[in-house]
C-alpha cells in the first residue's frame, strides 16, 4: 500500500478502505469529505478507536460515514491523536463486515424507491394511513415534503445525513404517507386560503380546548408567517410546530391524521 492513501469513495467504499487499514495494521487519521461536510477516522496499529462527524462520536459517528455512498478520503499516516480520549471504542474487522452488509442491504431497499438524491416527494393525496404516529425526526422531514424540495435539499436543510433523510422517506412512503411528486414544483409563495385555518382550529380545538386559537397565532409567529398570508409549503412545519404542544400521545396522533387529510386535499 502506498505511503498516503486517498481517493473517492465511488472507487472504493468506505468499509474496504478500513480493512484495508485494518489489516496493514496502519496507524493515522482517515479523513473523509463530501461537498461542505467532513468527518474523521482515527487508528492505531490497525484498531479503528475514535470517529467523528457532525455532531455525532464514536461508534455512531462511524456508522453514519460508512453509509456514505461517495465524498473524497485521505489517509494521513501517524497522525496526532490528541484529545480524543472521550468516546473511544475498538472497533474489529467483523463488525466492519456486519455492517457494511446491513448498510448495504438497506440502501438497495432504499434505492427501489429513492432511486437517486434528486427525487421530490409530496404528500400522498389518494391514501390514508390507518394509524399515523410520527416520531420527532420523522416530523421534521414531513414538514420540508412539498412536491419542491428534492432529497438532498431536505437533507441539507435540516442537517440530516443523505442515509437517515433517505431511510426516512422510505419507510414515510412504504405507510402511504407520501408519494412522488409527478407535477411542475409549485410556486414558493403560494398561499393557503382562509378555510385552512377554520378546519385546524377545529381540529386543535377537540383535542386541546378554547386555547387552541392562541396556539395558533404563536406558532404562525413562531415560523414569521401572517394568517393572512401563509404560503402552502410551510404547512406541514406549522403542524410540526403545533403536535409538539399536544403531550397526550394519542390526541396528539388523532390531530396529526385528521391535519394530513386536510393539508392532502387543499
Amino acid at each position: 500500500m502506498a505511503n498516503i492513501l486517498n481517493g473517492t469513495l465511488s472507487q472504493m467504499n468506505l468499509s474496504e478502505i478500513l480493512k484495508l487499514l485494518m489489516s496493514g495494521n496502519k496507524t493515522g487519521k482517515l479523513e473523509l469529505s463530501k461537498e461542505n461536510k467532513k468527518g474523521e477516522i482515527y487508528l492505531k496499529d490497525g484498531a479503528i478507536l475514535y470517529a467523528k462527524w457532525n455532531n455525532k462520536s464514536g461508534a455512531d459517528a462511524l456508522y453514519e460515514l460508512m453509509t456514505w455512498m461517495n465524498g473524497d478520503f485521505n489517509f494521513i499516516p501517524d497522525a496526532a491523536m490528541d484529545n480524543i480520549a472521550k468516546d473511544m471504542f475498538d472497533m474489529g474487522l467483523q463488525n466492519i463486515d456486519e455492517w457494511s452488509k446491513i448498510i448495504s442491504e438497506e440502501w438497495n431497499n432504499i434505492r427501489k424507491i429513492i432511486p437517486t438524491t434528486n427525487v421530490v416527494f409530496k404528500i400522498a393525496a389518494n391514501k390514508t394511513p390507518k394509524d399515523v404516529n410520527l416520531r420527532a425526526e420523522e416530523w421534521k422531514i414531513l414538514a420540508n415534503i412539498n412536491g419542491a424540495k428534492n432529497v438532498e435539499e431536505i437533507a441539507e436543510s435540516i442537517g440530516f445525513s443523505e442515509f437517515d433523510t433517505s431511510r426516512t422517506i422510505y419507510r414515510l412512503y412504504k405507510e402511504g404517507l407520501i408519494e412522488e411528486s409527478e407535477k411542475p414544483r409549485p410556486p414558493a409563495n403560494e398561499l393557503v386560503n382562509g378555510n385552512f385555518f377554520h378546519l385546524l382550529e377545529d381540529a386543535l380545538v377537540k383535542v386541546m380546548g378554547p386555547m387552541a386559537s392562541i396556539i395558533i397565532e404563536e406558532k404562525i409567529g413562531m415560523l414569521k408567517h401572517d394568517k393572512n398570508a401563509f404560503p402552502k409549503i410551510r404547512l406541514a412545519k406549522l403542524i410540526e410546530y403545533i403536535s409538539s404542544d399536544i403531550s397526550d400521545e394519542t390526541k396528539r396522533i388523532s390531530f396529526q391524521q385528521a391535519m394530513l387529510n386536510v393539508i392532502k386535499n387543499i
